[in-house]
C-alpha cells in the first residue's frame, strides 16, 4: 500500500537494511512531475512502517493508536538529521495514516534511548493517505526547516562561518537573519500572548 500510493508520483521508496533497530524502515526521496519526466528534488525523508490486524480506532478522539520504542523516539528527536514519518497500516481496511513525531514535545518527554518500552502515538484520522499527502509533504519540510535551524543555533560561530558557501554575499546574508531573528521574537511574543491568562474588565 505505501508504495502504491508514493510510486506512483514518481518518488523513490527505497527498503532500508540496517544491521541494528534503529525504527527505520524506508527511506523517501521525493521528485517532481515536469510533464516529461520526474526530476530529483534532493528531498529526503524516513519512515517507521507499523502494521496491524487488529488497529485500534479512537473515535472520541478521531484517531487511531500505534505503539513506537521510546529508544526510536531519542533517536528520531535527538540524533536523527532528517525528517521522520510514523505511517501506521491498517491491514484489514487497507488503510493508512500518518504522524510526524519530531513536532511533539509531548512525545519529546517520553523519549529514552537506553529503553525497550514503547509509548502509545496517536495519529488522526484525518491524516489518512493519499487523501493527506500534500499536508504531509508540507509538515516533512517543516520538520527539515526545525532541524536545520537548530543546527544553526547550535553551532559555534566559528563552524557557522567556515560552513558557507564562497558565493552567499556577506550583507544580504546578514540581512537575512536579521528578518529571520525579528521573525522569531514576534513568534515568541505572540505565543506569549496567547498562553497569558486572559482577563475579564469589571464594569463599574
Amino acid at each position: 500500500m505505501l508504495r502504491g500510493y508514493l510510486e506512483p508520483r514518481g518518488w523513490v521508496v527505497r527498503k532500508v537494511e540496517q544491521s541494528e533497530d534503529y525504527g527505520i524502515d524506508f527511506e523517501v526521496e521525493v521528485f517532481s512531475d515536469e510533464g516529461d519526466r520526474f526530476r530529483s528534488t534532493g528531498f529526503i525523508f524516513k519512515i517507521q512502517l507499523k502494521s496491524s490486524g487488529k488497529s485500534r480506532y479512537l473515535k472520541s478522539d478521531s484517531c487511531v493508536s500505534a505503539e513506537i520504542k521510546k529508544k526510536h523516539l531519542a533517536y528520531y528527536l535527538d540524533e536523527l538529521k532528517v525528517p521522520v514519518i510514523v505511517i501506521h497500516s491498517d491491514v484489514n481496511g487497507k488503510r493508512l495514516f500518518w504522524a510526524a513525531p519530531q513536532f511533539d514535545e509531548q512525545l519529546r518527554r517520553l523519549a529514552d534511548p537506553h529503553s525497550e518500552a514503547k509509548v502509545t502515538l496517536r495519529m488522526r484520522t484525518a491524516n489518512e493517505l493519499p487523501a493527506s499527502i500534500e499536508r504531509m509533504l508540507r509538515d516533512v519540510s517543516r520538520v527539515a526547516t526545525m532541524i536545520a535551524t537548530r543546527a544553526v543555533v547550535s553551532a559555534p560561530i566559528p563552524e557557522f562561518l567556515s560552513g558557507l558557501r564562497p558565493d552567499v554575499a556577506g550583507e544580504a546574508l546578514a540581512r537575512d537573519l536579521r528578518d529571520r531573528s525579528d521573525a522569531v521574537r514576534l513568534h515568541e511574543l505572540q505565543r506569549l500572548f496567547w498562553r497569558a491568562p486572559m482577563t475579564r474588565g469589571k464594569k463599574s
